[in-house]
């Protein structure tokens, strides 16, 4: 699949290079924005479905398409998201991490499952934890979901289990501001994160 922009039009093509379709992202939706706005991040879950949203966006949005192009259901929800999801290769699943409300000050680190029929559950760090946002997540093999980002100038880390119950979250000491927080699975159970200190 793949997004262009500035009319932001979903493409797709087969494994042989052969073009089967495009979809116009640049008209109007319910919620009253434009899906071209959207037009920065684009996964596909283990059913084919087509999953896009807006990294970083405050007030997040998230749209669906089937294989075969055709529009899905759209969902809003009043917090940030972060810059990367985890779709699940097996399912139709995505997991999208962020942070609770719109105010970076005062939110809550959070990872939301969803299908195609909505949210399935959030997971949210303590209340202790305020002002703390997870930017990437990751899906491990046991169905449990890790995510890193920061806590001010630290970085913050959760884990979080396949039924939506927090395992635990964490600050690490770094000497600066954590940016382009990445993490990926390990097969011994654990993970590998990378950021740049800003």
């Amino acid at each position: 699949y793949l997004l262009g922009n500035y009319t932001c039009r979903l493409r797709r093509f087969d494994a042989g290079g052969n073009y089967l379709w495009a979809y116009d992202l640049g008209q109007t939706v319910s919620y009253g924005s434009y899906v071209g706005n959207y037009c920065s991040a684009v996964y596909v879950d283990g059913s084919g479905q087509i999953w896009l949203f807006l990294p970083g966006a405050v007030n997040g949005y998230l749209y669906t398409f089937s294989q075969d192009g055709t529009s899905g259901p759209q969902f809003s929800f009043p917090d940030t998201l972060g810059d990367h999801a985890a779709a699940d290769p097996t399912d139709n699943v995505i997991y999208l991490p962020g942070a609770t409300g719109m105010d970076p000050g005062s939110g809550l680190a959070t990872i939301w499952k969803f299908t195609s029929q909505g949210q399935q559950w959030a997971a949210s760090a303590p209340a202790t934890d305020q002002g703390s946002i997870l930017k990437d997540a990751a899906l491990a093999a046991d169905g449990s979901v890790w995510a890193f980002g920061n806590k001010g100038a630290q970085l913050f880390g959760m884990h979080v289990a396949a039924n939506g119950t927090l395992q635990w979250s964490k600050s690490f000491n770094t000497t600066v501001n954590p940016a382009n927080v990445r993490v990926v699975t390990r097969a011994d159970g654990g993970v590998s994160t990378l950021h740049w200190d800003t």
